[in-house]
């Protein structure tokens, strides 16, 4: 294999690979997404879910420096923003959003 076809091939892998990853990343940002939107009721419960997102944030933040696609990086970086803004957000905002809706 000549050193063009061997230079094409790795960069071949390495798109595949950076694809991957961002797949990855995206399925553990919705996951952050939806346990930062607990609907549960319980405390103890809310604060676990909230924990673990905010440690799912953390490690998406460390893997994006890995993505070396400028568009799916601006893509990921945007869903962390968006997951972010969930967590900064009052555990029951989206609670008495809906009550007041109904009153």
């Amino acid at each position: 294999m000549g050193s063009t076809a061997r230079l094409s091939k790795l960069a071949e892998l390495r798109a595949k690979t950076d694809r991957e990853l961002a797949k990855v990343i995206d399925m553990q940002l919705e996951r952050a997404l939806h346990l930062a939107r607990h609907p549960d009721n319980d405390p103890d419960s809310l604060k676990r879910s909230r924990v673990q997102a905010e440690d799912i944030c953390a490690e998406a933040l460390r893997l994006l420096t890995q993505v070396e696609n400028p568009h799916s990086r601006e893509q990921l970086e945007t869903e962390l923003n968006a997951v972010r803004q969930r967590l900064k957000a009052p555990a029951d905002a989206g609670r008495r959003r809906w009550a007041s809706a109904y009153c």
